[in-house]
């Protein structure tokens, strides 16, 4: 789903799919921390995670060492400093 206009609310729903463990969701620049917060509550196995170009924040950044399944990483070009 990357670069589409999906919002935290559309992650949110995506995330409670049972066996979410791909998810793609680089440049969708209406995301925030909380669609972060959903994939961890709702999605815990996630293994491979893409917010390249995502601006999820920095609350959505420190969530990050809290998925214990991650695998593989991609924040390209993310405000991530």
């Amino acid at each position: 789903i990357s670069y589409t206009w999906i919002t935290d609310k559309g992650v949110e729903s995506i995330a409670t799919l049972p066996v979410l463990e791909d998810l793609r969701i680089a440049g969708c620049t209406k995301l925030t921390s909380r669609a972060m917060e959903a994939i961890l509550h709702f999605a815990p196995n996630v293994h491979t995670l893409d917010i390249s170009y995502t601006p999820v924040g920095k609350a959505g950044y420190e969530l990050l060492s809290q998925f214990k399944n991650l695998i593989n990483l991609n924040v390209t070009l993310s405000d991530l400093t």
